[in-house]
């Protein structure tokens, strides 16, 4: 995954106080790959904005155990397409920058492989 390199190719950073950094959300991974395997998501991308700038509180971040440069962010989700209740966003540590490297909708909170941020 290559690093950010100019504003147009972001469809927003957000100052994230869980990781205390700035998450970005690079425009070619929501549509190539988020929205291309995860079509449940496509009224998401704001709330994932207001999720993880803090702004909606009722969530939960998870830590890879194997590897800490992957992390989670779970939350509840009325926007969502489908049965899915929640939804998950994942974010990858690369290089220094956090970037959102996925968004899908799940039935349950996952706990295996899990381990979550206090």
């Amino acid at each position: 995954m290559e690093t950010v390199k100019s504003k147009k190719d972001i469809m927003f950073s957000v100052s994230c106080p869980h990781l205390k950094r700035t998450v970005f959300l690079k425009t070619e991974i929501w549509h190539y790959k988020i929205l291309k395997a995860h079509p449940e998501v496509i009224n998401c991308c704001q709330f994932i904005e207001q999720v993880l700038s803090g702004k909606i509180s009722a969530i939960r971040v998870f830590k890879k155990r194997d590897n800490p440069q992957e992390l989670a962010f779970i939350t509840e989700c009325v926007r969502l397409q489908g049965r899915n209740k929640y939804l998950r966003i994942g974010v990858k540590l690369i290089n220094g920058e956090a970037v959102v490297a996925t968004a899908f909708g799940v039935h349950n909170i996952p706990l295996t492989y899990w381990e979550e941020l206090k």
